[in-house]
């Protein structure tokens, strides 16, 4: 069984399936994660009307405009054609995105202008698989690596050879991908254009495909092969041999593909996305046409013929940054609301999503931040979308590109696009970065007094201060321990749980805060805060009672209502009297001669109460009264010393 090592599997435009996207934490399967060898970047894709859709092969830059890969990663299929225009080259630790349509957090990216497929390659068979991608603009800040052109012979067989790529690391449930993973692969075998190495605990997969394998040559490391297939008779197709495309072979067409295809756009005049995106430096400068406005491009998209991605493409590539969370509202709806119902995604979008469609069009700017939108949009009844829209539109161009991606997020990680504030709830825990992009941190203090009213500062789960909304309840009053859509306590208060009530309490960072008679109870109840506690009544003792309200705080088991202790000489009950209801002292005699009480000594109490039968006297003077009091018994000492 031939297994072709492609990874991307995309849905074409009319196609209203969620994409799968990788966000896996490992690739190259029994590999290391790789921070290094920046020339080897992932291919990655953009979708019309998805966006970002996460890397699908891997490439190595061994020209400032120019990326070695697989043939079949740039082929295409006949569910997806991947178009020059939809590929980037990424350089970067971390290909995945953030959430679904998003750029990963950190990167580079290089966009492609050209594919060269090697004219011999044969999809069918998978042979002659190697390719070249060119890109628009030189990767001047990346270096490089060089691609062998010494043969393959018979002592390769055997070596290492150094493998870098973005593959998956599950080949069963084809998962893991996308992030840079390296490691070692031993060459086992070879023929005129290809080599072959078998899995020994590390070995390439889906993804990986069109990535280097390195050998170092006198300690320069050139790429030999580049990743074409895997092979396996088990039921893991990534545990089995890896086929690699021998590069010497091909150094030549490499050679002279990269000088006679190297060219400037006055030369091309069709090479940039936009006339004005020729620079006199003969580079496209795409970003120059990306000036749409969300109603300009979705007229644009709707035009197209159903089935040409080429035009989707074109329309969408325009579409200005401000406007793309917009353009995405409208995609992201026609693909949740028509799965099933209708072919075309342009019809579908127009009867499902027209709130979406409407927000799209052109509008003056509003003055609103992302925060003012969020808040005009809370007091909008859940039923009536308009007012959503209306509030939206109030917004700065950014604005409204930092609500649309925020409620994006909390309708795709948390089942609804209402936006919930509240520390506790879903948004916080999936959205956050997105939350305190809108709700910038207010770096308020706990303690109180920087928050508006009606709101209270506490901590976000980033370890950020920020003002919640709050239901301003006072100090001393009840309030509920359970989650809620606001904060229960005004601004400076935490509810606690005292014994078996909860209050709200003034929060402190030390004692005097407090004022007489009161101390700041540290640590703090609430897990991964340090440093702040509540003001509370002193209770030195920990038995729960406030130091004014019984008679002993030095010791906890005295206290209103506690157990009168026998012995102890003390108040327990706090009742003004001490060893109430213990028994009376009774009177005993001792057997001197045998230590034993026989019922008319004094100082001895009944049941529970002890005390010594002698006396406290020096060491000295006790041994010689026991002297005494066996010379008054005859023969006493002697009985003792004799007794069995």
């Amino acid at each position: 069984m031939l297994i072709v090592a492609s990874s991307l599997a995309l849905p074409s435009c009319d196609e209203v399936e969620e994409p799968v996207l990788e966000t896996g934490q490992s690739s190259l399967v029994g590999a290391e994660p790789e921070s290094g060898w920046e020339g080897v970047g992932a291919l990655t894709a953009v979708v019309p009307g998805f966006g970002y859709m996460g890397a699908f092969c891997t490439g190595t830059l061994i020209h400032p405009r120019w990326v070695l890969t697989a043939a079949h990663c740039l082929a295409g299929t006949d569910e997806v054609d991947i178009k020059p225009k939809m590929a980037k080259f990424f350089v970067g630790e971390n290909a995945n995105s953030l959430w679904p349509g998003s750029l990963p957090e950190k990167g580079e990216f290089y966009q492609a202008d050209a594919f060269f497929l090697n004219p011999k390659y044969n999809p069918a068979w998978g042979s002659h698989d190697i390719a070249l991608m060119r890109l628009a603009e030189p990767a001047y800040d990346v270096a490089p690596f060089q691609y062998s052109n010494f043969p393959m012979d018979k002592s390769f067989p055997g070596k290492q050879a150094f493998y870098v790529g973005y593959g998956v690391s599950d080949g069963i449930k084809q998962s893991g991908g996308g992030v840079k993973r390296s490691g070692y692969i031993k060459i086992w075998n070879y023929d005129k254009t290809t080599y072959v190495s078998d899995f020994a605990g590390t070995g390439v997969c889906f993804g990986d495909s069109g990535g280097p394998g390195f050998f170092d040559f006198a300690g320069t490391w050139m790429v030999i092969g580049v990743n074409s297939s895997v092979w396996s008779q088990s039921g893991d197709p990534c545990t089995g041999a890896s086929i690699h495309t021998r590069v010497d072979p091909y150094a030549d067409w490499i050679a002279e593909t990269i000088k006679e295809k190297t060219t400037t756009c006055q030369a091309d005049p069709g090479l940039c996305w936009c006339p004005q995106a020729c620079g006199a430096d003969g580079l496209c400068h795409n970003a120059e046409c990306q000036t749409w406005t969300c109603e300009q491009t979705w007229e644009c998209y709707a035009d197209c013929p159903a089935s040409d991605t080429g035009c989707r493409t074109d329309c969408y590539l325009r579409l200005a940054p401000d406007f793309t969370n917009g353009f995405h509202d409208i995609t992201w709806c026609a693909m949740q609301k028509c799965s099933g119902k209708n072919d075309n995604i342009v019809l579908c979008a127009q009867a499902y999503c027209g709130q979406y469609i409407d927000a799209c069009n052109d509008t003056p700017e509003g003055t609103e931040t992302c925060e003012g939108i969020e808040e005009c949009k809370a007091t909008c009844d859940f039923e009536e979308p308009q007012c959503s829209a209306d509030c939206f539109l109030t917004g700065t161009a950014v604005a409204q590109e930092q609500s649309a991606t925020l409620s994006s997020c909390f309708e795709l990680k948390c089942g609804s696009g209402v936006v919930n504030t509240f520390q506790d709830g879903c948004g916080w825990q999936q959205c956050a970065y997105f939350l305190e992009t809108c709700f910038p941190p207010a770096d308020c203090s706990v303690l109180g007094g920087t928050c508006p009213d009606a709101s209270a500062c506490w901590f976000s789960p980033t370890g950020k201060t920020g003002c919640f909304p709050s239901d301003d309840l006072a100090e001393g009053e009840p309030c509920p321990m359970v989650p809620l859509a606001t904060r229960p306590c005004a601004d400076g208060l935490q509810c606690v749980q005292f014994g078996s009530d909860t209050v709200c309490k003034k929060v402190c960072a030390v004692s005097g805060s407090c004022g007489k008679g009161n101390e700041c109870r540290k640590p703090f109840e609430i897990p991964g805060l340090t440093g702040y506690g509540v003001c509370a009544c002193k209770d030195s003792d920990k038995d729960g009672f406030c130091a004014v309200d019984e008679c002993d705080d030095d010791h906890a088991d005295s206290f209103p209502g506690a157990k009168e202790l026998c012995g102890d000489e003390r108040d327990n009950d706090c009742n003004g009297k001490s060893d109430e209801g213990c028994p009376p002292l009774e009177e005993e005699e001792v057997d001197i001669a045998k230590g034993e009480p026989d019922g008319t000594a004094s100082g001895n109490r009944s049941a529970g109460c002890s005390a010594p039968l002698l006396p406290s006297f020096p060491e000295a003077s006790v041994a010689l009264f026991i002297l005494v009091l066996l010379a008054l018994v005859p023969g006493g000492l002697q009985r003792r010393a004799h007794r069995p």
